[in-house]
């Protein structure tokens, strides 16, 4: 398929529906995932304790571990029910998020 770009951002977009072809996110879909990352932001900075958050190294802390607490294991689990199937010799060198 062509590409196309999105007049409100100006960025260029692809969407393919073929399988093997790599699927590029809509304008709008690039939208919602901003404003669902906004909420998940919002959420876990009201659940930050004010002390860790004083420093540059502190944020960095609370935001790894946030993620790896509450965001990753939802999206290895979605990753895990999307990807395709291994042959047996693929699980060796295959990770998780």
């Amino acid at each position: 398929g062509a590409s196309r770009f999105c007049k409100k951002t100006g960025s260029r977009y692809n969407k393919e529906t073929t399988e093997g072809k790599k699927m590029s996110i809509t304008p709008e879909e690039q939208l919602r995932l901003s404003a669902c990352i906004q909420e998940i932001s919002q959420i876990l900075y009201k659940n930050t304790a004010p002390e860790e958050i004083v420093t540059l190294e502190g944020i960095e802390k609370a935001v790894r571990q946030q993620m790896l607490e509450y965001v990753s294991p939802k999206v290895a689990l979605f990753l895990s029910k999307k990807s395709p199937k291994q042959s047996k010799g693929d699980r060796a060198h295959s990770t998780v998020v």
